[in-house]
């Protein structure tokens, strides 16, 4: 009865708040408990500040040089149990002591934990570590998680965990199994079911435990935990949460007549995994079982299922009904636990900012943007400029979410990947993180500062940017943006050139629980993405980023859109709605030019073949270009080998010169400046032009970048734009400089004289 009062109140909460919180809830009512200004109007926050439990006396230093606004990511409240987190202790000592601190100085501060519970895969079953002691030992008796059936559970597993196809528990195991003996101890991350009342109800309760602490933004970690199928879950029967919640989503969306026609003897226990072998044979299964706890039989490399025909699987009824439930059950777990936060922190007379790890704006993390406050997204610079570049992802981010949030970037340099590989990274990294920054506020994103930067080899906390050669130049990018934000708020993209990208293309080709993809990788398509991206910043083309959504998972407004390009490019998009393929014909027949390949709407939003015929007016029309498959991503793969292909940019840059009649940027530019073209109403009507230098390179002992001189630029300008002068403003020079300019014929001329990492061109309207 509890659970189910408990139940009817997240919906009611759910529907009172769904309009003033969760969707309509950008970071304008976020306010912050220490006073001032909301977290709407930050431009430079603070993240993953490992350091700052080991230096709390630099903290105000450090606002002060880095013009810090907040912190996020930067307190852990891990749901664990062990020596560095003893709840309740480490809640009224530690952690409060942090939060304090930043209060002290004025600073917003957020905590961090994670959409899952960690634990460690060698500790024995008795010892007290982990979130297995934490159940056993400390949760209160009445308040011990039950099974389906109403038994309660003797421990969070056998309850909580996702199943595999064999059974076994789905849990992440931090490194190699094999390395237990040599580093004495191993973590894993559990793949909580999110069907599991009792783990939500736990979930809220641990954020609350952080509102009551002061904590004013909550950074929650790995959401891909929530989506079992990522790690080979979600296979579980009646007896589990996850498939009891399958066999009564499918009788609400199928009914039990129907499900019986499909040959389902009885829906109210039905279970996939024996449904689908009954039908189609038994899968070969690829898996490499431990144990952890003594007790818990997982397997890592996560189990993968090979039926001997994906493609039937996929195109199974029941299947697809199936995939859609394990994105909407994790989907719906965040917005039940979004409004309760929400609700918490405003019965207090306060406000709580919630931000997720969107992992580079793809699958499956993506689909929570929605109940974000601001989305952030996570990147990794696996590769140095001018090979791989990021401003895709930013502007990913951007259409996730309508261009209603902020979207913030967060990466910890050389922390998680070495784009020096083989290499060890130069001394100082200053020029990678300037153009990481760069890049970020010149796509219309905030590049959070970066303080988890460094290479592990130099030990925990990472910390150049607190105590290394870094800092001075870093900090001082940071006191030109903040000296100029007005430049950096409320801009509108400029482009006319976009990349269309589709969440069921997404969504069809990326189910890891199956191990076979049909068709192609889903990674093959981000890449081709990427791919198209790179070449465009190379043309010195500036582009925008489309997302096709899809009802149920992700909504976007992408399609109503298109009418502002000229040019779409829609790389390897294989699912596409009867609805958007309709606004795509509206496009071409309003004038817009399309880049397709030859698989583009091969299938409908639910993976259903589409019949030829409907294609014909895309495929016969005069505006359409067809090229060959796979471009991007191929030539994605040669810059990540740090060998360009020059045929296959060739081919896309013919590809959009023919289908481009009107270039809205001409330039002299090399392939390594990047161009971004922003607008902006207020305080006044100006054009903001960002260029970015990604000519990089490096020895052992530092970065720099070869500067570029005399850059040409012819802009078109909107047609009641008047300018009335032109000024360049950078973090590389002292001060502003003037440029000379010409008008005539809807465009303005001008020239740059130098650009080491990155320059901003103001241009002002007279009025």
């Amino acid at each position: 009865m509890k659970l189910l009062i408990r139940y009817l109140l997240t919906i009611m909460i759910v529907l009172l708040l769904m309009t003033q919180v969760i969707i309509g809830a950008g970071l304008g009512q976020a306010t912050s408990s220490t006073g001032g200004r909301g977290w709407q109007d930050f431009i430079i926050i603070g993240d993953a500040f490992s350091g700052m439990p080991f230096y709390p006396q630099m903290l105000s230093q450090l606002k002060e040089e880095y013009r810090l606004e907040a912190l996020h990511n930067t307190v852990g409240a891990w749901i664990d149990y062990r020596e560095w987190m003893r709840h309740p202790a480490e809640w009224d000592v530690n952690i409060a002591r942090l939060i304090r601190e930043a209060h002290n100085v004025g600073l917003p501060i957020g905590v961090a934990y994670g959409y899952h519970v960690g634990d460690s895969v060698d500790a024995r079953y008795n010892e007290s570590v982990g979130f297995l002691h934490y159940y056993r030992q400390l949760i209160p008796n009445e308040q011990r998680w039950h099974h389906p059936n109403g038994t309660v559970a003797l421990d969070p597993y056998s309850v909580g965990s996702s199943r595999s196809f064999t059974g076994a528990y789905v849990v992440r195991i931090l490194g190699d199994p094999m390395d237990i003996e040599r580093l004495k101890r191993l973590n894993l991350y559990s793949t909580m079911q999110p069907q599991n009342p009792y783990w939500k109800e736990f979930f809220i309760d641990w954020g609350k435990k952080a509102i009551d602490r002061g904590s004013d933004s909550f950074f929650i970690d790995s959401p891909d935990g929530i989506f079992t199928f990522f790690w080979g879950g979600g296979w579980g029967c009646t007896d589990t949460w996850e498939g009891k919640g399958l066999a009564e989503y499918l009788r609400a969306k199928l009914g039990d007549s129907t499900l019986r026609a499909m040959g389902v003897e009885s829906p109210e226990s039905f279970c996939l995994k024996d449904y689908l072998v009954k039908k189609y044979g038994p899968p070969r299964i690829f898996s490499n079982y431990v144990y952890f706890r003594e007790r818990f039989k997982t397997s890592w490399p996560i189990e993968h299922v090979a039926f001997s025909n994906v493609e039937n699987i996929l195109r199974d009824p029941i299947f697809k009904e199936a995939l859609l439930y394990w994105y909407r059950s994790a989907i719906e777990f965040v917005r039940d636990v979004a409004a309760q936060y929400k609700l918490y922190a405003y019965q207090r007379g306060r406000d709580i900012v919630l931000t997720s790890n969107n992992y580079f704006a793809w699958i499956p993390q993506i689909t929570i943007a929605p109940y974000m406050d601001a989305l952030y997204v996570e990147t990794n610079q696996f590769r140095p400029p001018p090979y791989v570049t990021r401003p895709a992802v930013c502007k990913m981010g951007q259409a996730s979410v309508n261009g209603s949030k902020s979207v913030w970037i967060g990466e910890w340099i050389l922390n998680f990947a070495n784009p020096y590989e083989p290499s060890p990274p130069p001394r100082d990294i200053s020029n990678l993180v300037r153009l990481r920054v760069a890049e970020a506020y010149a796509s219309g994103c905030i590049m959070l500062v970066p303080f988890g930067t460094g290479h592990p080899s130099e030990g925990w906390p990472t910390k150049r940017l607190v105590l290394g050669s870094e800092r001075p130049q870093v900090a001082a990018y940071y006191r030109f943006i903040s000296e100029n934000r007005e430049l950096f708020k409320g801009v509108k993209t400029m482009a006319d050139v976009a990349l269309l990208v589709s969440i069921p293309t997404m969504l069809w080709n990326f189910v890891p629980t199956l191990g076979l993809i049909s068709g192609m990788h889903d990674r093959d398509y981000q890449k081709d993405v990427f791919g198209w991206a790179r070449a465009l910043e190379s043309m010195g083309i500036p582009y925008d980023i489309l997302l096709l959504g899809m009802d149920g998972i992700l909504s976007t407004d992408s399609h109503t859109r298109l009418k502002s390009y000229s040019l779409i490019i829609a790389p390897e998009l294989t699912h596409i709605s009867d609805t958007h393929l309709q606004a795509i014909l509206d496009f071409l027949r309003a004038g817009g030019r399309l880049i397709i390949s030859p698989s583009f709407g091969a299938y409908d939003e639910m993976h259903n073949p589409r019949p030829s015929a409907r294609l014909s007016a895309i495929y016969s029309h005069p505006n359409v270009l067809r090229t060959e498959r796979w471009l991007g991503r191929d030539y994605q793969l040669t810059l990540e080998n740090l060998t360009p292909s020059q045929h296959l940019f060739s081919l896309m840059k013919s590809a959009v010169e023919t289908s481009l009649i009107s270039r809205m940027v001409i330039t002299n530019a090399s392939q390594h400046v990047y161009i971004s073209v922003l607008f902006q109403r207020r305080p006044y009507e100006r054009l903001i032009v960002h260029l970015v230098n990604y000519d990089y390179r490096y020895d052992s002992e530092k970065d720099w970048t070869i500067p570029a001189s005399n850059i040409s630029i012819t802009l078109r300008i909107p047609s009641m734009f008047d300018p009335a002068n032109v000024t360049l403003i950078s973090p590389d020079i002292p001060s502003p400089i003037p440029l000379a300019f010409q008008i005539g014929d809807g465009f303005l001329s001008f020239t740059v004289p130098t650009l080491k990492v990155w320059d901003i061109i103001v241009i002002e309207d007279r009025t």
